[in-house]
């Protein structure tokens, strides 16, 4: 049976580091080329920015986990015991977290835009992020520019992206 040589001697392709940050990168590179053959406009610079970003977050944290465990096996400070795996589960948990949301985002660009019809129950405006509104069915969504204009107590149809839960367009329905 062939045996894995050490992770040193291996070529960069064979690396697991490598091949996990060219899985991040083949996934940004056909998300992208979805996205341009089939969306314009606003819906295509939305899932540039959100597919670009997550992917770019995934390469950061690639580097930073495999940093750190080879730091954590270069130190074999038993002192610390098992706690010093604290920093490699952290980081695998913001690595999920960013998985979990480039799912929605594909998602969301295999699906596309979908229009719903819903009363505007609340708007508020947070510190950080957009202006956010909740609709009738309970569920809340982040407006994507200044130039969607809801009150509450109306009923609009809204233009929404379903999983990343942003309002692309908003047009009032009459009674």
């Amino acid at each position: 049976m062939h045996k894995l040589a050490p992770s040193e001697r291996r070529v960069w392709y064979r690396r697991k580091r490598n091949i996990a940050r060219l899985g991040i990168a083949l996934i940004w590179l056909i998300g992208t080329l979805a996205v341009l053959a089939e969306y314009t406009g606003d819906v295509r610079s939305h899932f540039l920015i959100f597919l670009g970003g997550y992917c770019g977050v995934l390469i950061f944290l690639s580097y930073f986990y495999f940093y750190m465990a080879n730091y954590i096996r270069r130190t074999a400070n038993n002192r610390m015991g098992w706690f010093r795996f604290f920093p490699l589960v952290f980081i695998g948990f913001l690595a999920l977290y960013a998985l979990i949301m480039i799912g929605g985002v594909l998602a969301d660009i295999a699906r596309g835009p979908v229009f719903k019809e819903a009363e505007i129950v609340s708007k508020w405006n947070p510190k950080r992020g957009g202006d956010r509104i909740k609709t009738g069915d309970g569920k809340e969504y982040e407006l994507s520019g200044h130039h969607i204009n809801v009150e509450k107590g109306r009923t609009y149809r809204l233009k929404v992206l379903e999983h990343t839960n942003i309002v692309l367009d908003a047009t009032e329905l009459s009674r």
